[in-house]
């Protein structure tokens, strides 16, 4: 039996109000409509499970992600899976293969490498996975002898990693790492640096990043193009931000610190400079504690910089000053806002559009999603409307996966849903 993992199309409602008279909300839930990943998963691989794999793959071709996942696999099974696929003489494409949370993975490269070849794959997930001392060699080596292109490599959750032999890999052609929870040191960083790098992705969440490894970041990053970089959980502050330099006009796009609680109102001030300095245009604050004062500093460091999109998801400390919200709208002239999750009540939710349409301001996309919301009542569907008559946005996100069918079908109503 082969393992499946649905994508779920979550509930959201969308609300499209320029015109009060032609607006309405859409209501989603199509349920699940996409294989993202398959394979086998948490218990021990079988002969019968490298024949079922095959024959999924020669039913469908292309693939998304293929994992085996703490489940024993070897290099006798993974040879016999290598030799079904070519007996099936059809051009089997798998995006990414995740060979997750197991021991001795160095003694698979070799393998990994060939069926790779074979299937087009250009990202590796090896995360949780145990290897000797000589691991990030043996897979320098192969990926030397790797005639297809790998672009992506996870080694998140692994602690012994060679870093100067990654740096070595990362010269090749490497574009995307993850290292999340590595106990990534300076040393390593030292080692990581200067060899060529061209990454234009790197999530190094939950690893102490102190102000020396800050200032090397720069290095590890592709000078030219457009960069995401993801430090969740960092324990960042104003001092280490402040010596994220940019000297060579980089361009982070997309920037993540969501999960740093550490960074207070300087840090705060100090995160709007560092968006600045590398025109970033995709930001997530998700879960940073926020407040009303550290809002505002935030606003003030961002000055004019216009950004496409703002998560400030699960920042309960903001939903008492939607006029501060408003104001940073304004500033940053936003497309897209995520409040979900900050528990806004009803009058703040009124209060947020009023504040909006006041200073005529106007944004494509807001999301007021609340995960922990059970019940409606006439107050906040009130509220709703108010926000959605205050033509302040042309699209209004909602999330409410608690509510009962009763209130969703009351809520569907009151707010002129359409289900699709």
């Amino acid at each position: 039996m082969v393992d499946v993992w649905d994508d779920w199309n979550t509930q959201i409602s969308r609300f499209n109000s320029y015109d009060p008279e032609i607006s309405q909300v859409i209501l989603e839930n199509d349920g699940p409509n996409l294989i993202d990943c398959f394979g086998v998963a948490h218990r021990t691989i079988t002969e019968k499970d490298v024949d079922d794999i095959a024959n999924a793959l020669s039913e469908d071709n292309v693939q998304e992600e293929l994992e085996f996942r703490n489940c024993g696999l070897n290099e006798f099974l993974l040879e016999k899976l290598l030799d079904k696929v070519k007996s099936l003489n059809a051009k089997i494409k798998i995006k990414k293969l995740s060979v997750t949370a197991h021991k001795d993975i160095d003694t698979l490269f070799p393998s990994i490498c060939k069926f790779m070849e074979m299937c087009g794959t250009t990202e590796l997930n090896i995360e949780e996975c145990d290897g000797s001392e000589t691991c990030m060699e043996i897979l320098s080596n192969c990926i030397d002898e790797y005639k297809g292109k790998l672009e992506k490599l996870d080694l998140s959750y692994r602690v012994d990693n060679d870093y100067k032999k990654l740096g070595e890999i990362l010269a090749k052609e490497i574009c995307e790492l993850s290292l999340v929870n590595c106990r990534v040191r300076l040393e390593d960083f030292k080692n990581m640096k200067g060899q060529g790098s061209k990454l234009k992705y790197l999530d190094i969440s939950y690893n102490p990043v102190d102000g020396e490894s800050m200032s090397m970041l720069p290095g590890l990053l592709c000078q030219q193009g457009e960069v995401t970089l993801i430090m969740e959980g960092c324990d960042i502050s104003a001092h280490e931000l402040s010596r994220f330099e940019n000297s060579n006009g980089m361009k982070i796009e997309k920037l993540d610190l969501s999960y740093n609680e550490t960074l207070e109102s300087e840090g705060l001030e100090e995160v709007g400079r560092l968006i600045r300095r590398f025109g970033s245009e995709h930001v997530r604050l998700s879960s940073c504690d926020l407040t009303e004062e550290s809002l505002s500093s935030f606003t003030n460091g961002i000055e004019s910089h216009q950004l496409q999109s703002l998560d400030l998801s699960n920042n309960t400390g903001i939903a008492s000053c939607p006029e501060k919200i408003a104001e940073l709208i304004r500033v940053s002239r936003l497309d897209e806002l995520d409040l979900s999750d900050c528990r806004m009540t009803s009058t703040q939710v009124q209060r947020l559009g009023e504040s909006m349409s006041a200073r005529d301001i106007r944004v494509r996309s807001i999301n007021l999603s609340d995960s922990e919301r059970r019940r409606i009542d006439s107050k906040y569907v009130n509220s709703l409307k108010v926000f959605m008559e205050s033509n302040v946005c042309s699209q209004l996100k909602l999330v409410l996966p608690h509510l009962s069918e009763k209130d969703t079908a009351s809520l569907k109503t009151s707010l002129r849903v359409e289900s699709t």
